[in-house]
């Protein structure tokens, strides 16, 4: 494979096809912010994923919830220490994403925090 880091410096065009196992990067990052796409995981993911993101939170005392980004091929697999990544641990995560995901179920991730910080107000 060949890694281009950007496509203006191939001088492609919008009907241009890439070559066989070439790898055309369109842009630095793919965040929701410059026009990613969410898709909601969550009935998919591997217990051993929650797992690993607890022992992560657990890292940061006095943090009582956080938006780990974790990278791996398949996150419904169980995972080994060679087959993921921490990405970032974020202490004031976009929730919007998981509210109104692009693809998937909508998840009100708001009411949860609020009810991990205020117990009274969880029925």
């Amino acid at each position: 494979m060949v890694y281009k880091q950007s496509w203006n410096l191939l001088n492609l065009k919008l009907d241009s096809i890439p070559k066989v196992n070439e790898k055309v990067y369109l842009r630095a990052n793919s965040n929701i912010a410059t026009g990613g796409t969410c898709e909601d995981f969550t009935d998919k993911v591997h217990p051993s994923v929650i797992k690993i993101c607890k022992k992560v939170l657990e890292t940061f005392p006095g943090l009582p919830y956080a938006g780990i980004d974790f990278l791996c091929s398949d996150i419904s697999k169980k995972q080994t220490k060679n087959s993921y990544i921490i990405l970032e641990v974020n202490s004031i995560p976009g929730i919007k994403m998981h509210m109104y995901p692009s693809i998937g179920t909508s998840r009100n991730i708001s009411k949860y925090i609020v009810d991990l910080m205020f117990p009274e107000t969880k029925h």
